[in-house]
């Protein structure tokens, strides 16, 4: 009798899609906007002002802003699959070459090359989980806006104990390493 109660239970595919979304955004979101833990590590062993290291996470996020534009459309031509696996390529060759960098230089490129690929962990997640909903769809893009601030919550503690336990660039590779397993 149990078995056919759990049998007959589905869940609809939809929420599926919302949780991958979700972990999307989280993963994503929450490494960049956990910037403020790697800020003095990389004041102190490059020596640059507080304006210059804050000028990183902002070539990040003109970037990112920028090239959602170009996610969205990419989304919509080729498919939710390309455009993420292209943000997934582009996002994951940025943090192994940011755990590199050496001068503002390279700050600038690898963060631009991350940004551009987290756009596409942005656009696209939202549009396709739109499109499996239309009675819940207000609570579902809510879900998938919120990993931004979840994935926050968890990762900046865990990099900063990262970083000073093993220092900045191992905390940019295990990132690395985390976020190409996980795509």
């Amino acid at each position: 009798m149990e078995n056919s109660k759990l049998s007959s239970w589905r869940i609809h595919y939809g929420w599926v899609v919302v949780a991958g979304a979700f972990l999307a955004t989280a993963v994503s979101g929450g490494l960049f906007y956990s910037f403020g833990v790697f800020f003095q590590p990389l004041q102190e062993e490059f020596g640059w002002t507080r304006a210059t290291t804050a000028s990183i996470n902002t070539v990040w996020l003109i970037s990112f802003a920028i090239s959602g534009y170009f996610m969205g459309w990419l989304t919509d031509v080729r498919g939710p699959r390309f455009a993420m696996l292209l943000g997934a390529v582009l996002t994951g060759t940025g943090l192994f070459l940011t755990s590199r960098a050496a001068s503002v230089g390279h700050f600038y490129l690898t963060y631009a090359l991350t940004g551009i690929g987290t756009a596409a962990t942005w656009s696209p997640p939202l549009a396709v989980v739109q499109r499996w909903f239309e009675r819940k769809r207000g609570l579902t893009l809510g879900i998938v806006a919120s990993g931004v601030g979840a994935g926050t919550m968890v990762l900046s503690p865990l990099l900063s104990w990262f970083i000073t336990s093993y220092g900045w660039r191992e905390a940019y590779t295990l990132v690395w390493v985390c976020f190409a397993s996980w795509h």
